[in-house]
């Protein structure tokens, strides 16, 4: 497997009370034996941020990781936060940050790593049976996304003389869902139903800090129902 420097890429914030390390060398990954996520439609596309499987953070409703991602970034424009949160579409979620993204966290590409982690905690807390069985479903294989804004969360088309077109990044969302896929599997449904607020100064949404999330057991104690 070939490995390469990564160039143009922040390293990431790693909060003492995370025990995850993730690497940020691209590397080259052959599509046959992984899981590659593009689509919603996909038979994975459910392990996209951009999939609707719906939320609540603080009591409020979010669809997709992608609108609770890109509203963790804007803390202290609480207006911003609700336009995001507002969109019913997660790219348009997305693109409407744009214009702002100078009035974003000064810290951002220190925190962001830790705060999709974070996310896709809280996507598993309130869609266990979903998405935690989607995750298993992979096996053990890669998982990997076909990015098309750079090799930074999955991996870009690279091809080779030899005719192949493997995926190239360092696929950090693929890790860290990895991750996840591996602690589903070992940690009881309790854990992983109450996801605490990341250590970092300014973790707010909507004017307030965020508070501990829970998720299923609060699904099954109110709608006797698993998400």
């Amino acid at each position: 497997m070939v490995r390469f420097k990564v160039v143009n890429v922040h390293p990431p914030f790693i909060d003492p009370g995370l025990t995850k390390r993730i690497s940020l060398v691209n590397t080259e990954h052959e599509t046959s034996s992984c899981v590659v996520i593009c689509r919603n439609k996909d038979p994975f596309g459910g392990l996209l941020n951009m999939y609707s499987m719906p939320m609540e953070v603080n009591g409020i409703r979010f669809r997709s990781v992608e609108h609770l991602y890109q509203a963790l970034r804007f803390p202290a424009l609480p207006d911003l936060q609700r336009k995001i949160n507002a969109h019913a579409s997660p790219l348009m979620a997305k693109r409407c940050t744009l214009s702002f993204r100078d009035q974003g966290r000064p810290d951002w590409y220190d925190v962001k790593v830790p705060c999709m982690d974070w996310c896709l905690h809280v996507k598993l807390a309130w869609n266990y049976s979903t998405f935690g069985s989607l995750l298993d479903t992979s096996g053990d294989k890669l998982i990997v996304e076909t990015s098309p804004d750079g090799n930074f969360w999955g991996g870009v088309s690279l091809k080779k003389r030899d005719g192949t077109v493997p995926l190239w990044g360092a696929n950090v969302l693929g890790q860290l869902l990895m991750q996840l896929r591996d602690e589903y599997r070992v940690k009881p449904l309790a854990e992983l139903s109450t996801v605490f607020p990341l250590p970092i100064d300014g973790f707010l949404l909507f004017g307030e800090s965020i508070k501990e999330v829970k998720g299923v057991e609060y699904q099954l104690g109110m709608f006797g129902r698993v998400g």
